[in-house]
C-alpha cells in the first residue's frame, strides 16, 4: 500500500465520529422512603423471600421451576441467545471480513476466436490447465458511526433480554407461590367442608325425626335439607379449585398434572408468614432491582442507538475490499512470484437522492425512542405504585387476619360452652351442632385470610423485584459479556462479546 494511501486513510479514521445523539439514562426523581406506615424497615429485601413462608414443599416447587423446568423461562432464555447471536452479527461489521479461495479449472478456447485468430504461428495451445488460490478481504470503516452504532443498540437489546429473563423468573415464582397457596388453602376448605357437611347432615337427620314426631315443621325439614345439598355444592366446588389449581402449578413447574401430584406432600397446612417485619429498601434501589424497569431503560437506549444508525446513512460509507492471490497454468509455477496477484480498491458509497426518506428515517426513529422513554418513566411510576400498593394491601390483610383470630377463639370458645350445658342437659343437640358450625365458618374466614396474607406477601415481594441474584454466577457472565457496569469500547475493538453497552460514549 503506498505511503499516500496510508496517510488518507489514517486522516479518515481520525476524523471518525459516531452520529446521532449520545445515551444518557434518564434523570428520575423518586421519594426517599416508601410512605405507607406499618410492619416495614428499610432493610434490603430477603433474595428467597418463599423461605419466609415456611414451606419446604413449595420452597422444592419454586426453586425448581426458576431452575429452568418453566417453559416460560426456557423461551425468555432462547430470546437471550438470540440478542446474543444477533449482538455477535452486529460486532463482526467491525472488523474486516477475510475469506479463502482456491480454483482449478480445465478451459478449452476456440481457436477461430478473436483471441486466436490473429497469431503469427500455427496450432497455438488452446487447453490449459488454470491454478489458482489467494484471499479477499472487505472492511467498512465506521467513519460516521454507523457499525457502533448498530453494535449500541444490539448491546441494548441483549441486557433487555437479560432483564425480560429475571422479570419471567420474578413472575414465575411468584406464581407458584400463590397457586400453592390456593391449592392449600383449597384442601383446608375441602376438610373443614367435609365436616360441615356431616355436621347438616346430622342436624337434617334430627329434624327429620322431630318432624315425624311432630315437634318439627316441613319447613325445619327443607331447610335442614337445602343446607346439606348447599353445602355438599360449595365442596364439590372447592374440589374442583383445587384440581384446577393442581393443573395450573402443574403448567408452572412444567410437568404434567399426574407428577405435580406427586410432588405436592399431603397433608401440608395453609403456609403461614414468620417473620413480624417485611424490609422493603428504598424506592432508588426499587429501580435497579426491579427487572422491567431495567428492561424499559435498555429499550430506550437501544432505541437512541438507532437514531445513530439511522443518521449515519445519511453521510457517505467507505470501503476497503482487495484481494491477494496466485495465478498460473503451470503448478511448478505456482510459487514464483510473476504468478502473485493482488489488488486494493477503496469504495466510496454517497448518498445523492431519496435523502427525504433517509430523513424520515431518522425521525421516524426519534419517534419510537420517544415512545421509549415515556415507556420508562411510565415503568418508574408503576413499580413504585405496585409497592406501595403491595404495602397497604399486606398490612390490611395483617389487621384483618388478627380481627378474624379474634373471631374464631371466640366462637370455639362458644362451641365448647355449648356442649358443656348440652353435657349437663341444659342446651339442645342442635344449639351443639350450630355452634360448631359457626365455629367452623370462623375457622374457614380465618383460613383464608392466613393464604391471603400469605398471597399479599408474595404480591408485595413480587414488586420488590425479590427473587434473584444480581450477584450471582449467571448474572456475572452476563456482566461480562455485555458491560452491564462499563462502558462501551469503540466498535473496532475487536472481541464482540467485550463491546456493549453503557450506550453513553
Amino acid at each position: 500500500m503506498s505511503p499516500r494511501l496510508l496517510a488518507a486513510l489514517g486522516v479518515v479514521l481520525l476524523g471518525a465520529c459516531a452520529v446521532g445523539p449520545d445515551y444518557e439514562a434518564p434523570k428520575v426523581a423518586v421519594p426517599p422512603a416508601f410512605v405507607t406506615p406499618g410492619q416495614f424497615d428499610s432493610g434490603t429485601p430477603l433474595l428467597r423471600w418463599w423461605q419466609v413462608l415456611g414451606d419446604d414443599n413449595l420452597t422444592t416447587l419454586i426453586e425448581h421451576a426458576i431452575g429452568g423446568a418453566n417453559l416460560d423461562l426456557r423461551s425468555a432464555d432462547a430470546h437471550i441467545r438470540q440478542a446474543r447471536a444477533e449482538l455477535g452479527v452486529a460486532g463482526a461489521a467491525a472488523v474486516p471480513s477475510v475469506n479463502a479461495r482456491a480454483q482449478v479449472s480445465r478451459d478449452q478456447f476456440s481457436r477461430n476466436s478473436e483471441l486466436f485468430a490473429n497469431l503469427p504461428f500455427p496450432n497455438p495451445q488452446t487447453l490449459f490447465t488454470d491454478y489458482r488460490a489467494g484471499f479477499d478481504a472487505s472492511w467498512e470503516l465506521d467513519v460516521f458511526g454507523h457499525t457502533s452504532r448498530s453494535i449500541e443498540a444490539a448491546g441494548a437489546r441483549l441486557q433487555s433480554a437479560q432483564a425480560g429473563l429475571r422479570d419471567v423468573r420474578i413472575a414465575v415464582a411468584g406464581e407458584v407461590a400463590r397457586t400453592y397457596i390456593e391449592l392449600r388453602q383449597e384442601e383446608r376448605q375441602i376438610a373443614l367442608g367435609e365436616a360441615d357437611l356431616a355436621g347438616f347432615k346430622q342436624s337434617a337427620e334430627l329434624v327429620q325425626l322431630r318432624f315425624e314426631a311432630g315437634s318439627a315443621s316441613e319447613l325445619d325439614l327443607r331447610r335442614a335439607r337445602a343446607y346439606v345439598e348447599v353445602q355438599s355444592a360449595m365442596l364439590d366446588g372447592a374440589r374442583a379449585e383445587r384440581a384446577a389449581a393442581l393443573d395450573a402449578l402443574a403448567v408452572l413447574v412444567g410437568v404434567t398434572p399426574q407428577e405435580a401430584a406427586a410432588l405436592i406432600e399431603p397433608g401440608r397446612p395453609v403456609p403461614t408468614i414468620s417473620a413480624d417485619r417485611v424490609a422493603v429498601g428504598l424506592p432508588s434501589d426499587l429501580l435497579r432491582r426491579r427487572p422491567d424497569v431495567r428492561r424499559a431503560e435498555r429499550d430506550l437506549a437501544a432505541a437512541t442507538a438507532d437514531i445513530g444508525v439511522a443518521t449515519a446513512d445519511l453521510y457517505p460509507r467507505f470501503q476497503l475490499v482487495g484481494n491477494f492471490g496466485a495465478e498460473a497454468v503451470q503448478p511448478g509455477e505456482f510459487g514464483k512470484q510473476a504468478s502473485r496477484t493482488w489488488s486494493l480498491v477503496p469504495q466510496a458509497y454517497v448518498p445523492l437522492f431519496g435523502r427525504g426518506r433517509l430523513t424520515s428515517e431518522v425521525t421516524a426513529r426519534e419517534a419510537v425512542r420517544d415512545v421509549a422513554l415515556a415507556g420508562y418513566q411510565k415503568a418508574v411510576l408503576q413499580a413504585l405504585s405496585d409497592v406501595e400498593i403491595a404495602m397497604v394491601r399486606y398490612d390490611r390483610s395483617r389487621a384483618r387476619l388478627a380481627s378474624l383470630e379474634r373471631a374464631w377463639r371466640d366462637l370455639e370458645g362458644n362451641a365448647a360452652l355449648v356442649r358443656e350445658q348440652y353435657q349437663a342437659g341444659r342446651s339442645s343437640l342442635l344449639d351443639v351442632i350450630d355452634a360448631e358450625r359457626q365455629a367452623r365458618q370462623a375457622e374457614e374466614q380465618r383460613i383464608d385470610a392466613v393464604g391471603s396474607l400469605a398471597t399479599q406477601l408474595v404480591a408485595l415481594y413480587k414488586a420488590l423485584g425479590g427473587g434473584w441474584d444480581e450477584a450471582d454466577p449467571a448474572a456475572d457472565r452476563s456482566a461480562r459479556l455485555t458491560g452491564w457496569n462499563g462502558s462501551a469500547p469503540h466498535a473496532g475493538a475487536g472481541v464482540v462479546e467485550a463491546i456493549v453497552t453503557n450506550p453513553g460514549r
